[in-house]
């Protein structure tokens, strides 16, 4: 039955009447909005494809004073906090806030409201959820394999991907990155998913600094290109970025163009570089400029994969662009005297190779 005073890690559902008898499930702990997603609805047939909202709870404002017992609701916002805090207790002591930190998730559907506490991490879950009278019951009551917080982590990512509460989960993602590039036209260049699978991502001001008016006298002109490994939360995603010297407002090195891949083969390296090459062939068609193969001079690290798709976009790109000009075994040709090799990642490699002196005599 609901009081009003949700108290623990707890999930129930409840009928449409049942909320509605209990004015929609009224907390009285003072509880902060956070609002919701946009991408679920009132009207669905499954409780995690419902609309969202969530709350926070505020905790409690209690006196300092070992003699004083008093409590004060706080305000929901933290402006309204600090004010409280401002003044001082009835009996003259300083008043502190208690946060609670606990956050619950309204799920309501076509056929009720489902009431979650999701949010507890693996050390709230392993000492206890706080409540009203103490930290609850610690997972490890379950099975002592629980006292790892790593196999907690585990457990609890498990059952949020299962449920659909999980950040990852993939209906999810698909609208909201639908919804994404609805809002920003013209960002994402291409995305596809799947055995190859890359988001590559530009915008106009990233284009332009591809495409420079003059040539510095500094080793800082043309294009590095670089993959990022541990950006992202699955071990084999790379971050790969072309970046150039913007000289003239920021001066500094600016992305010119980003990609998320699923991988690191020529194929991937391969749409990454074409989408290169366009953004520079379609900012010199705005600027009246004639596009030359100097523009796509790269630095780029000593993968032969990344090696190899640069080449296979240089010939897409050209026999795209101006397909009678050269033969692909002539374009093949010039490719390669475009890249050079980058000094750290070859320093890098040497460095790796001495450590192993073991395989390989110094």
């Amino acid at each position: 039955q609901w009081d009003g005073w949700p108290d623990g890690d707890f999930s129930h559902l409840f009928s449409l009447e049942e909320a509605e008898a209990c004015d929609n499930l009224r907390v009285h702990w003072a509880c902060e909005p956070l609002g919701g997603s946009g991408a679920g609805s009132p009207e669905a047939e499954i409780w995690h494809d419902g609309k969202i909202t969530r709350r926070k709870c505020q905790g409690v404002i209690e006196c300092t004073s070992r003699a004083c017992n008093i409590l004060i609701r706080p305000q929901t916002r933290a402006a309204g906090i600090r004010k409280q805090l401002e003044v001082s207790c009835s009996c003259g002591g300083t008043l502190a806030h208690i946060p609670c930190h606990v956050v619950s998730v309204l799920h309501t559907f076509k056929h009720g409201i489902v009431q979650a506490n999701p949010t507890a991490g693996p050390l709230k879950l392993l000492v206890g959820r706080p409540g009203i009278d103490g930290p609850g019951k610690s997972v490890a009551e379950i099975t002592p394999v629980l006292y790892n917080s790593e196999r907690i982590r585990y457990e609890r990512r498990k059952i949020l991907k299962g449920s659909g509460l999980g950040r990852n989960n993939g209906v999810n993602f698909s609208r909201q990155f639908a919804k994404f590039q609805e809002e920003h036209p013209g960002f994402i260049r291409e995305a596809q998913f799947g055995k190859i699978g890359i988001i590559v991502m530009q915008t106009p001001f990233m284009a332009a600094s591809l495409v420079k008016a003059t040539i510095g006298d500094e080793a800082i002109n043309g294009i590095v290109s670089d993959a990022a490994h541990g950006v992202w939360k699955v071990k084999n995603d790379l971050l790969v970025v072309s970046s150039t010297f913007e000289p003239e407002a920021l001066k500094c090195w600016v992305p010119g163009l980003m990609s998320w891949t699923n991988g690191g083969t020529a194929e991937h390296y391969r749409i990454h570089f074409y989408h290169l090459f366009r953004g520079i062939g379609e900012e010199c068609a705005e600027r009246n400029l004639e596009v030359s193969d100097d523009l796509f001079a790269n630095v780029l690290d000593f993968s032969t994969a990344e090696r190899n798709g640069f080449i296979l976009a240089f010939v897409d790109f050209w026999h795209e662009h101006a397909p009678n000009e050269r033969t692909i075994d002539e374009l093949l040709d010039a490719a390669p005297k475009l890249l050079k090799g980058c000094a750290q990642h070859f320093r890098d490699q040497i460095n790796r190779v001495k450590k192993i002196s073991a395989i390989v005599d110094p």
